[in-house]
């Protein structure tokens, strides 16, 4: 089955946000409207279940000898996940109900997975003071050890979330202090975006979600902005601002001394539960690959390019890299700059790349590779050789040999 034919087509709505920063509150307010239903629980399918099935997969040549990884064209991969992940959701979508809504906050940092997977469904980040976060992280038992960890987190899901919508019309961003202080003009807007009716009974019926208290921070302080005031001392504030400092203000958070007060020293130590924990000994580091098969990746990660994303292969290039494009139109070169401008336009062009892949034969010689390349199209089969040679691991010189459709 493939995306265009999904039961689930436009009906799928993604929750999504750092930790501690309000995504079951979120959850439960996107839910309160009748003609939504909620996955009952944070499913990690795609952080834990999806992403790492998804890495043992490449998109770059049938022949590659890279180990762990196989070839399948894209488009097929991402229509077996799309079915797999309906099968799992079609039956939590309860009778009569429009539309699901699915909340995982480590979700935030995959996106773009999403996004390729369910290009019709929508993502709503929400987006929360990162000291108050960091504050409600430090009072859970599996949480950071420290202030600087926490913001560590916190700028990770926000600039993952960001960078895996890549502006996309069907991304969202709330801020939980925005729904705090005006709950029914933000919560009629985010119904609106998600294509969901509003009237007053509906409305009435979200604000009363809305103001339940559902805290799950193991002290059961109030909910609101603003309590890390009460928590970090002077040092806390500068750890936190060493790490995220930048994003925080970018977002428009204000500093503390322009609300004119300090936080207060010595609560920190009395939110944990657990205390500090030791710090955990490094993860051994994973063993070290040889040249040949660094080589063979990079070249891979250079096919994947070719296929997936063109401007990726031009990133691919050294700075003082050579492009030569040999077709029927003659012989194109360009060194340095104007080698990234010619692969990307030369790749971007060639719509035999977008076809069924029929045929991959990579010939390794590191630092040289020539891949035998052969794609279906509607007119026919067609014809590509690359010749490439890496310098580290970079490109230096690459040459791109296209021949004209055969029957």
């Amino acid at each position: 089955m493939s995306r265009a034919q999904s039961p689930l087509r436009g009906r799928m709505i993604f929750n999504v946000g750092s930790r501690r920063s309000g995504t079951f509150w979120l959850q439960r307010i996107v839910s309160a409207h009748p003609a939504v239903s909620a996955v009952g629980s944070e499913t990690h399918l795609f952080s834990h279940g999806i992403a790492p099935l998804a890495e043992r997969f490449h998109h770059a040549a049938l022949g590659s000898a890279q180990v762990g990884s196989t070839f399948i064209e894209r488009d097929v991969l991402l229509d077996a996940l799309r079915e797999f992940c309906d099968t799992v959701f079609t039956p939590l979508l309860e009778p009569g109900k429009e539309c699901l809504a699915e909340r995982t906050p480590l979700h935030a940092l995959h996106t773009g997975l999403i996004r390729d997977i369910y290009p019709d469904g929508r993502i709503v980040h929400i987006i929360r003071d990162g000291r108050d976060v960091v504050r409600s992280l430090l009072a859970q038992q599996w949480g950071p050890r420290n202030v600087a960890e926490g913001a560590a987190e916190w700028r990770a899901a926000i600039e993952a979330a960001r960078a895996g919508a890549r502006d996309s019309d069907r991304y969202l961003e709330v801020r939980y202090e925005d729904l705090q202080a005006e709950p029914a003009t933000r919560i009629s807007g985010l119904y609106r975006w998600l294509g969901l009716p509003v009237d007053d009974a509906i409305l009435e019926r979200a604000l009363v979600e809305a103001g339940v208290e559902r805290n799950l921070d193991p002290k059961g302080t109030p909910s609101g902005p603003g309590k890390w005031r009460a928590t970090f001392t002077p040092e806390d504030l500068a750890a936190f601002e060493a790490v995220a400092g930048d994003l925080l203000y970018s977002l428009g958070y204000e500093r503390a001394e322009a609300q004119g007060s300090r936080p207060r020293p010595g609560l920190r130590a009395r939110l944990r539960r657990n205390g500090d924990r030791p710090a955990e000994a490094e993860p051994d580091s994973p063993p070290h690959v040889g040249a040949e098969v660094e080589a063979q990746q990079q070249i891979d990660a250079l096919l994947d390019a070719f296929h997936t994303a063109p401007e990726r292969a031009g990133e691919l290039l050294c700075e003082r890299a050579t492009v030569r494009i040999v077709d029927g139109g003659g012989e194109r070169a360009a060194g340095g700059v104007g080698a990234r401008e010619l692969l990307v336009g030369a790749l971007l062009e060639d719509e035999a790349l977008r076809g069924r892949q029929l045929r991959g034969d990579v010939h390794p010689e590191p630092p040289q590779f020539t891949v035998l390349l052969r794609y279906e199209t509607p007119q026919g089969s067609a014809d590509r050789v690359l010749v490439a040679r890496l310098e580290g691991d970079r490109v230096q010189e690459l040459a791109l040999y296209r021949q004209g459709v055969s029957a």
